[in-house]
Protein backbone atom coordinates (compact mmCIF):
# COMPACT_ATOMS: atom_id res chain seq x y z
CA UNK A 1 0.00 0.00 0.00
CA UNK A 2 1.30 3.49 -1.00
CA UNK A 3 1.65 5.89 1.77
CA UNK A 4 -0.96 8.81 1.62
CA UNK A 5 -0.09 12.58 0.21
CA UNK A 6 0.22 14.37 3.04
CA UNK A 7 -0.59 18.41 2.92
CA UNK A 8 2.20 21.02 3.72
CA UNK A 9 1.58 22.75 6.77
CA UNK A 10 -0.48 25.95 6.35
CA UNK A 11 1.05 29.01 5.29
CA UNK A 12 0.11 32.57 5.72
CA UNK A 13 -2.22 33.88 3.17
CA UNK A 14 -0.57 35.75 0.18
CA UNK A 15 -2.25 35.85 -3.52
CA UNK A 16 -5.35 34.54 -3.71
CA UNK A 17 -5.47 33.31 -0.59
CA UNK A 18 -6.16 36.46 0.97
CA UNK A 19 -9.38 36.61 -0.80
CA UNK A 20 -10.53 33.64 0.35
CA UNK A 21 -9.85 31.73 -2.30
CA UNK A 22 -7.63 28.43 -1.68
CA UNK A 23 -3.98 27.62 -3.92
CA UNK A 24 -2.54 24.64 -3.91
CA UNK A 25 0.66 23.86 -3.19
CA UNK A 26 2.89 22.31 -5.25
CA UNK A 27 2.21 18.56 -3.80
CA UNK A 28 -1.42 19.07 -4.17
CA UNK A 29 -1.25 20.25 -7.72
CA UNK A 30 1.06 17.23 -8.27
CA UNK A 31 -1.26 14.87 -7.15
CA UNK A 32 -3.99 16.48 -9.17
CA UNK A 33 -1.94 16.50 -12.30
CA UNK A 34 -0.84 12.80 -11.98
CA UNK A 35 -4.30 11.45 -11.40
CA UNK A 36 -5.69 13.79 -13.85
CA UNK A 37 -3.28 12.20 -16.46
CA UNK A 38 -3.78 9.12 -15.77
CA UNK A 39 -7.53 9.43 -15.75
CA UNK A 40 -7.11 11.23 -19.38
CA UNK A 41 -4.72 8.29 -20.68
CA UNK A 42 -6.75 5.85 -19.83
CA UNK A 43 -10.07 6.74 -20.80
CA UNK A 44 -8.12 7.25 -24.57
CA UNK A 45 -7.10 4.04 -24.38
CA UNK A 46 -10.27 2.42 -23.44
CA UNK A 47 -12.76 4.72 -25.64
CA UNK A 48 -10.05 5.46 -28.30
CA UNK A 49 -6.92 3.35 -28.39
CA UNK A 50 -5.56 6.17 -27.71
CA UNK A 51 -6.37 7.84 -30.77
CA UNK A 52 -7.72 11.37 -29.00
CA UNK A 53 -4.68 11.24 -25.97
CA UNK A 54 -3.23 14.37 -27.32
CA UNK A 55 -6.26 16.35 -27.18
CA UNK A 56 -7.25 14.56 -23.79
CA UNK A 57 -4.10 15.77 -22.83
CA UNK A 58 -4.66 19.32 -23.75
CA UNK A 59 -8.09 19.73 -22.16
CA UNK A 60 -6.46 18.35 -18.48
CA UNK A 61 -3.57 20.79 -18.75
CA UNK A 62 -6.65 24.19 -19.68
CA UNK A 63 -8.67 22.97 -16.97
CA UNK A 64 -6.36 22.89 -14.40
CA UNK A 65 -2.86 24.97 -15.75
CA UNK A 66 -4.61 27.76 -16.77
CA UNK A 67 -1.30 29.72 -16.97
CA UNK A 68 -0.15 26.89 -19.50
CA UNK A 69 -2.44 28.50 -22.45
CA UNK A 70 -0.33 31.18 -23.17
CA UNK A 71 2.79 29.00 -23.98
CA UNK A 72 0.87 26.20 -25.77
CA UNK A 73 2.49 28.00 -29.22
CA UNK A 74 5.66 26.40 -28.05
CA UNK A 75 4.83 23.01 -28.02
CA UNK A 76 4.31 21.29 -31.28
CA UNK A 77 2.32 18.37 -30.49
CA UNK A 78 -0.54 20.77 -29.97
CA UNK A 79 -3.25 20.88 -32.66
CA UNK A 80 -3.35 24.27 -34.35
CA UNK A 81 -6.95 26.00 -34.25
Amino acid sequence: MTKPIEAPPAEPATDGRAAGRHVPSATELAAVLVSAFFGAQHISWLLNDRADLAERTIIVVRTVIRCAEQDFELCPSVPRR
